[in-house]
């Protein structure tokens, strides 16, 4: 992240943050220039990122809804948090494309339905 230190007061402004190798966005930038597996979900249009909670809601809803709340998102270094949405100078900044973010929707709303047992019990805190 040391190549980013440069920009440091612009991601403050943005996110809040400041740059460090902690924040997802280091992570997700080293697999998508690493990892064959990942640029192959790319290139056959079936890769999906971002922060663990979106992982795991996509995971236990049976929607396989790809989606995260704001407080998870802005743990990125790519949410903007006056703006309340993924910042697309961040993205460019650090080459990652949005259309495989999930989507931000409210901390308290409908996520989906889990299964648990022979119920459907909804998801709607994260």
């Amino acid at each position: 992240m040391e190549q980013y230190q440069a920009q440091n007061q612009l991601i403050r402004k943005k996110t809040g943050l400041l740059v460090s190798a902690h924040y997802g966005v280091s992570k997700l930038k080293w697999c998508l220039d690493n990892l064959a597996a990942v640029k192959e979900a790319r290139e056959k249009n079936y890769l999906a990122y971002g922060p663990l909670a979106s992982y795991l809601i996509f995971r236990l809803v049976q929607q396989a809804n790809h989606f995260v709340d704001p407080a998870n998102a802005s743990r990125t270094l790519l949410w903007n948090i006056d703006h309340k949405q993924w910042d697309s100078e961040l993205l460019s900044m650090f080459g990652i494309p949005d259309e495989y973010l999930p989507v931000c929707v409210a901390t308290s709303a409908h996520y989906g339905e889990l299964k648990v047992g022979d119920k459907n019990v909804p998801l709607t805190v994260v």
